[in-house]
């Protein structure tokens, strides 16, 4: 688990930006109630990464897992 001081907005762009730049192809993207995740995958490669508010502190917590892919 990583922790941001940014909050999820600021870190949802900058996935967003790094997901493009990457080549990585967006497989689902959902946002509800001011948290996000993301399951992408490229070339053999999945990820998923989740988004959150820290509870009390302003913070965003970002879960990052990754596995092969067909």
């Amino acid at each position: 688990m990583l922790r941001t001081g940014d909050p999820v907005e600021r870190v949802k762009e900058f996935y967003d930006q790094a997901i493009e730049q990457g080549g990585w192809q967006v497989v689902s993207k959902t946002e509800a109630g001011g948290t996000a995740a993301y399951v992408v995958k490229k070339q053999g490669q999945g990820a998923s990464v989740s988004l959150s508010p820290a509870p009390g502190d302003g913070q965003t917590l970002i879960s990052i897992s990754t596995y092969p892919s067909p």
